[in-house]
């Protein structure tokens, strides 16, 4: 493997020259960023099973996402 590809993959930056890799890890960070924002909701009193709380930290992931995007230069 690559050292830049390891690195990305590493930093779980989606820029490892690899187009299948880049969306592996673009991938995991919507997860991990959803997962969090999830909790989030969940600590200020959201229900864990309503599914609005749950589009909306895949929303808040993808919005993040999009912004990170526009910080490279």
């Amino acid at each position: 493997m690559p050292l830049r590809s390891y690195a990305a993959i590493a930093l779980r930056i989606p820029d490892s020259g690899d187009p299948i890799l880049n969306v592996m890890i673009h991938d995991a960070q919507r997860r991990d960023i959803a997962a969090l924002a999830l909790q989030g909701l969940l600590a200020s009193g959201e229900s864990p099973t309503d599914d609005d709380s749950q589009e909306r930290a895949v929303k808040a992931a993808d919005s993040l996402l999009i912004e990170l995007a526009k910080e490279k230069p």
